[in-house]
């Protein structure tokens, strides 16, 4: 029967409907229980005119409330107006209750308690506004009633008063009732789906390796969910407040209070990335300037509309997902570029430097030895055979020399330079060295001073090495010292350690290209320029031997006051010092003192 009556009311639904499953079952529902109280009120009045006779004033009422909400059906079959037909069919509830208890004794009607049914009968679907509606309509009936009871307008009552109005008391409180029960059924439906709502929502969040926070509008965290303790190492509830803006890098606070009021203010989406103090565990032993750990984080911003009685309030919903690893790989493809473009720059002034170092030795070899070669050209006199014979020998040597340093800058690089290592005495091979530099000095114009200790320093280590550290420290000096100017090189002992200084009164290095001393191919152009020869790979050969021996390379350089170069190398040979080290890092930096470095 349920089933008959279900499909019957949805073929009555108006076809706007059908294609709707919710909206075609409300009104299915409507339709089929109001059709069915008029069906059955029109096959039970035969049987009540049989029984009884002709209907009175009261029992055309009754009969005409039972009936009037059939037209309610129909309207809401033809248009499709749910709502219109609710009211309707409340309006009409009203107005039979009140006809009814008008021709039974007015307010002292039992016909009134059925006047409670009129804003009952809504209670599940009724907007606002029809509730409204139809409140004021059982309040205005119930007004006129007892108006036109008040001036004896209304027939007295019944004698079958007495047992009618308990049975119709009932009747309305059992209706009233059942409605109620049903209401609240459906509330605590509804309040148990929100709960699993929630609870599935919270099994999420949970789950969820991101970190979600909510935001008022002044942008203090209101929620945080417990993903807080795997992203930043605490509990969520000290991000409440202002504990989260009191993680964020002070640097990246104004982007991250910009994000959340451009998505409450904007009502959209706003991505932004900032750093987040972790929670890391900081060692027992651990220094006073111990440094907090950042991790990066990709914050999405999204509006949250919160509906209040009197206003609408935007909160921020924020998701924070941990891409620390990403931004590692960011920066690392972003050094790699960086490192590319370097080697590249690298090869051009590889290529340059030796095109350039290349060209005057072999235009002597190639110039001298041609015209040595050519009867015409040959000089008749022996000294000047002599002499070009020297120039060829001087060039060669200087293109072995610069071989020989191409060698070992690779060798050294690639790891696979091997040590000789000997004892041998360390102050003998420098003032050895430096006499073998006294020659160059003295064609330039410097002042070469050497101080040794004369009873020897006893070192251990590659003797051939360690003389191309000497003559290469000597020669650069020499080199980039103008004319009138003094080299002092120095050996002594200090703890430990032995130390080589070469300090001169040369032209200086900028204190923007310390920073690169040491890198192959690299001259200052400020102070390496062209007018001085060389590939730029002394003290890059020099860093390399220096780091094979367990040492440190020292700079301390002012543009105008001279260079003072220092090596440091371990005074015993040890298990440390035996293995294959990296090539350090020049410890770079300007002099103190220009006065000093002069005197």
């Amino acid at each position: 029967m349920q089933r008959l009556l279900r499909a019957f009311a949805d073929s009555m639904a108006h076809p706007s409907v059908r294609a709707d499953r919710q909206r075609a079952g409300e009104h299915a529902a409507f339709i089929g229980g109001r059709v069915l109280r008029g069906a059955l009120a029109v096959v039970l009045l035969p049987l009540f005119l049989a029984l009884k006779g002709p209907l009175d004033s009261l029992e055309l009422a009754l009969f005409l409330g039972l009936v009037a909400p059939m037209g309610a059906a129909f309207l809401a079959s033809r248009t499709g107006r749910l709502e219109a037909a609710r009211l309707v069919s409340a309006l009409s509830l009203v107005l039979a209750v009140t006809a009814a208890a008008f021709l039974s004794a007015g307010v002292f009607s039992p016909m009134v308690a059925w006047l409670v049914l009129s804003p009952v009968e809504s209670l599940e679907h009724a907007s606002r506004r029809e509730a409204t509606i139809i409140s004021v309509a059982a309040f205005l009936g119930a007004l006129a009633l007892a108006i036109c009871t008040l001036f004896g307008w209304t027939p007295a009552p019944a004698p079958s008063s007495s047992i009618m109005a308990p049975a119709l008391v009932l009747m309305a409180l059992l209706v009233v009732i059942l409605r109620v029960l049903r209401a609240s059924d459906r509330a605590v439906a509804a309040e148990r789906a929100l709960t699993r709502l929630r609870e599935s929502n919270r099994l999420v969040l949970e789950n969820v390796g991101d970190l979600f926070t909510r935001h008022d509008v002044t942008g203090a965290c209101i929620f945080a969910s417990s993903a807080a303790r795997t992203v930043l190492g605490v509990a969520p509830s000290e991000l409440i407040g202002e504990g989260l803006f009191q993680r964020v890098h002070v640097g990246d606070r104004p982007a991250f209070l910009r994000a959340l009021t451009d998505a409450g203010a904007r009502r959209e989406a706003v991505n932004v990335t900032v750093r987040l103090r972790h929670n890391s565990a900081v060692p027992v032993r651990a220094p006073a300037s111990h440094q907090p750990r950042f991790i990066w984080l990709e914050m999405r911003a999204h509006p949250a509309i919160c509906e209040h009685p009197n206003e609408n309030r935007v909160e921020v919903v924020a998701v924070l997902r941990d891409v620390t690893e990403q931004k590692a790989r960011e920066e690392e493809l972003e050094c790699a570029r960086i490192g590319a473009e370097e080697a590249d720059r690298s090869k051009s002034r590889f290529l340059a430097t030796v095109s350039h170092e290349l060209r005057t030795p072999l235009n002597a070899v190639i110039g001298f030895s041609e015209m040595l070669s050519n009867p015409d050209l040959a000089p008749k006199d022996p000294a000047r055979i002599r002499e070009y014979a020297r120039i060829i020998h001087a060039s060669g040597a200087h293109l072995l020399d610069m071989v020989n340093s191409f060698l070992d800058a690779s060798r050294i690089e690639s790891g696979r330079f091997e040590l000789k290592v000997e004892r041998f005495d360390l102050a003998e091979l420098v003032r050895s060295a430096c006499a073998i530099a006294d020659v160059k000095s003295a064609e330039t114009g410097v002042r070469l001073s050497t101080i040794a200790p004369m009873e020897g320093v006893s070192f251990e280590g590659d003797q051939r090495a360690c003389r191309q550290i000497v003559i290469n420290l000597v020669s650069n000096a020499v080199k980039f010292t103008p004319k009138g100017g003094r080299v002092k090189v120095q050996l002594r002992r200090v703890g430990t350690l032995i130390e080589l200084s070469v300090d001169d009164t040369g032209i200086g290095i900028a204190p923007g290209d310390l920073a690169r001393l040491g890198d192959p191919f690299f001259q200052a152009k400020s102070s390496y320029d062209r007018p001085y020869e060389g590939t730029g790979l002394g003290l890059s050969v020099v860093r390399g031997l220096v780091g094979l021996h367990g040492g440190s390379l020292h700079v301390e350089s002012t543009p105008g006051a001279g260079t003072c170069v220092s090596v440091r190398l371990p005074a015993e040979r040890t298990e440390e010092t035996s293995s294959p080290l990296s090539i350090p890092r020049i410890d770079a930096r300007p002099r103190p003192c220009v006065a000093q470095a002069v005197a």
